[in-house]
């Protein structure tokens, strides 16, 4: 059995099916989007390119497990298809987004899903999952930013793994979803803090993380894009100052609810990193 993506959009393009031990294949499998990202699977496209898995149970040839950005289900040999899991859950067991590997335990009843946030694992053929990615030592941080009025505090993006915050300096909470990127923390009042998801979507927070507001993105700010990991950056002494960098500076003097751009570079290239002098903020560092 194998699984195809389209080349095109690398949604789902096919399930093809032997029963003359690979001599022929035939093309099994319904209309759903297999790939995407829709817990009903009627979007278009997905991410075939990078999410590919495919698993037979061992116990149960019928049973046929598809890993896109989320996790499909077969009782009838890839006839038909249900949502196992969903990365935001949407009526189906949590599971991390993006699997990157199917596996049966070789002599229990159990299947087990590799994914971008650790393994998760079913025991009863895909009705419902555990994750069991506790101990593993796998988050990889791009940025993060620490308060220098409360050094407890601390805010980080994670690659795959979204925004994690801690008040106390020993533990994390996820507070933001998506590939965490750049943050950053007021300069006077540490309730006041950043984050962001890839190519430069911030939000803020006034509450010290309960409660998020989006902000701004490149489109927002009429920038043809921003980079993977967008900067974001706080004034040193100044609440509610904050500086944000796609193909040109935006600043806001009110917490990101307005911004002004002050810069005007040329649309070819993106902004990767931002830094603002804490001895004399006219100068601004890319």
């Amino acid at each position: 059995m194998g699984l195809a993506a389209l080349a095109s959009n690398s949604g789902f393009e096919g399930i093809y099916k032997s029963t003359t031990q690979g001599a022929t294949y035939d093309k099994v499998a319904g209309s759903k989007n297999l790939l995407g990202w829709s817990s009903s699977g009627n979007d278009v496209g997905g991410q075939g390119q990078y999410d590919l898995a495919l698993e037979i149970h061992q116990s149960n040839a019928n049973h046929v497990f598809v890993g896109g950005v989320n996790i499909w289900r077969s009782t009838n040999a890839a006839g038909a298809f249900t949502l196992s899991a969903h990365n935001n859950g949407n009526g189906a067991p949590w599971v991390h987004a993006d699997q990157h590997y199917l596996k049966c335990h070789p002599s229990r009843d159990i299947i087990y899903a590799c994914h971008d946030g650790g393994i998760a694992r079913s025991t009863n053929k895909g009705v419902s999952w555990t994750d069991i990615s506790k101990g593993l030592k796998i988050q990889q941080y791009y940025a993060l930013a620490t308060s220098s009025v409360n050094t407890n505090i601390t805010i980080a993006g994670a690659q795959d793994n979204g925004t994690t915050l801690s008040s106390n300096g020993t533990s994390f909470v996820h507070v933001l979803g998506g590939d965490g990127m750049d943050n950053a923390i007021d300069p006077e009042n540490p309730t006041i803090m950043y984050g962001s998801s890839q190519y430069g979507n911030f939000s803020r927070s006034m509450n010290s993380g309960f409660n998020w507001d989006f902000i701004a993105n490149a489109q927002r700010l009429g920038e043809p894009a921003g980079s993977w990991v967008t900067p974001i950056v706080t004034h040193p002494k100044t609440t509610g100052m904050v500086y944000v960098g796609y193909t040109n500076v935006h600043m806001s003097d009110n917490y990101g609810s307005n911004w002004e751009k002050i810069s005007n570079f040329p649309q070819d290239d993106l902004i990767r990193h931002l830094a603002v002098a804490p001895s004399d903020d006219q100068y601004i560092c890319l």
